[in-house]
């Protein structure tokens, strides 16, 4: 359990460090690019030697990596430009609902229980996510917007593939015990292709070089590089997907709201405060 809250921590912080890149405008692009890499280096360290694999084209994983890295900086990419086309609250409910896939699979394929409480809590994890990513406003309600409502339908998608894929890794003991080759090796991917996609932007947009992006970048990949890390561990010490994936989505939520309120003043609206409850009682459901 205390591996859980240091998980839920983690990747709540997350989000603080976003609100962060907001409040200094640090180019995201740029920011999170670095920050893959910062990941690599940091799994380094947590390894003790470099933790790119010398025979890293045979492994097993080596295409679900690249895929998952080139996931990561797409799914990143259209989270912003669902959040500016729709609002923070329609990209946010769509991403965190990817908690249902592995669910699923985990319950469907594998064979884990689904006792009523379970359900339950799924359930309410869902209407929870709703209820805390909800936020007054035009753009909220903006869903006539013709082709673009595909953006939210991809981030969910991209998400649902990516925790899917992070279940089945563990699942098939291909990555066993928090792989940290393969954490890192994801990572390293996805920071090639960001490397890519900005040196495409810096092309067609000539941007100056901001030492903020790069401290963006640090603080974001150290926790970034844990907040997978310790998923993939949490499985490997017998956690249930269906357990795991809904308590980390809905929890994160629940503990980034409360830092919202605790560090940026942000008001608790009574519907965040009954999405609050309803994020604590699903935790306790899924957890029974």
């Amino acid at each position: 359990m205390l591996l859980l809250g240091l998980c839920l921590l983690i990747n709540s912080f997350i989000g603080v460090i976003f609100k962060w890149f907001e409040t200094h405008r640090v180019d995201n692009l740029a920011a999170i690019t670095s920050n893959y890499f910062v990941c690599l280096l940091t799994g380094s360290v947590v390894y003790g030697k470099w933790a790119l694999p010398p025979d890293l084209f045979e492994k097993k994983w080596f295409w679900l990596a690249v895929l998952m890295g080139l996931l990561f900086i797409i799914t990143f990419n259209l989270m912003a430009l669902t959040v500016q086309k729709f609002g923070v609250s329609i990209a946010t409910i769509f991403q965190k609902m990817s908690l249902i896939a592995p669910a699923i699979l985990a319950i469907s394929l594998y064979g884990e229980p689904a006792p009523w409480t379970k359900i339950c809590g799924i359930l309410l994890a869902i209407l929870a996510i709703v209820l805390l990513s909800y936020k007054k406003g035009k753009t909220e309600d903006s869903l006539h917007l013709g082709w673009m409502v595909f953006l939210p339908i991809s981030i969910f998608l991209g998400s649902c593939v990516v925790d899917s894929c992070l279940f089945l890794v563990e699942k098939e003991g291909w990555a066993p015990n928090g792989d940290i080759e393969f954490v890192s090796s994801l990572f390293f991917f996805a920071g090639v292709f960001g490397l890519i996609m900005w040196g495409y932007k810096k092309i067609v947009n000539p941007v100056k070089f901001e030492f903020k992006n790069i401290v963006g970048g640090v603080a974001l990949g150290i926790p970034n590089f844990f907040s997978i890390y310790l998923l993939l561990l949490l499985l490997s010490k017998g956690w249930e997907g269906s357990v795991v994936f809904p308590i980390n989505n809905v929890g994160v939520l629940l503990f980034a709201t409360l830092f919202g309120y605790l560090f940026f003043k942000e008001r608790l609206t009574g519907i965040k405060v009954a999405g609050f409850i309803m994020a604590c009682l699903s935790i306790t459901l899924i957890s029974f």
